[in-house]
C-alpha cells in the first residue's frame, strides 16, 4: 500500500530542509516527496503548505473537465450565492448564502482519483472543481 500525506523532515538532519514539510508517499520504509514537493520545492513551514502544493500540482496536472455521461443526466451540483440577487440576475447586495445550481447536465469534472461532480456549461471550470475538491490531505491507495 502507498501513503499519501505531509511529512516532516527531521529537524535534526543534516539537510538544507530540515525540519520542513513535504507531500510525500510512504510504501513499506521507503519515503520520497511526490508533485510539486519532488520538484525543486525547498519544503514549507506547514503540513498545510504542502498539502495546498500538493493541491495545486493535482489541479495543474489532474483536472479533467470533459467528462461525459453516456446515457444520464445529472443536476449541477456547483455552489452559487443565494439572496443579494435581483430579477436580472445582478448582484444587489452581499449574498447571503450559497444553494446548488441544479441545472441539469450531462458533464462532469474531476480531479485525479478523487470523486466526479456534475456540472452544467457555466460551472465546469477549474474555480468550480477547485472549491468543490478542496485541499488534499491523508490519500490511502494501492
Amino acid at each position: 500500500m502507498n501513503y499519501d500525506d505531509a511529512r516532516q523532515i527531521d529537524p535534526k538532519a543534516d539537510k538544507p530542509d530540515a525540519g520542513k514539510w513535504r507531500y510525500t508517499t510512504r510504501n513499506d520504509d521507503r519515503i520520497w516527496a511526490i508533485g510539486y514537493c519532488a520538484e525543486g520545492c525547498p519544503g514549507h513551514d506547514t503540513a498545510e503548505g504542502a498539502y495546498e502544493h500538493q493541491t495545486a500540482y493535482l489541479l495543474d496536472h489532474e483536472l479533467h473537465l470533459d467528462g461525459r455521461y453516456s446515457d444520464a443526466q445529472h443536476r449541477c451540483e456547483a455552489d452559487v450565492p443565494t439572496g443579494g440577487i435581483n430579477i436580472s440576475g445582478m448582484l444587489t447586495a452581499p449574498p447571503t448564502g450559497t444553494e446548488k445550481c441544479g441545472k441539469w447536465t450531462e458533464f462532469f469534472g474531476s480531479v485525479g482519483w478523487a470523486p466526479s461532480w456534475s456540472l452544467c456549461d457555466v460551472h465546469r471550470t477549474r474555480e468550480v472543481v477547485a472549491a468543490l475538491f478542496g485541499t488534499v490531505g491523508q490519500v490511502i491507495h494501492s
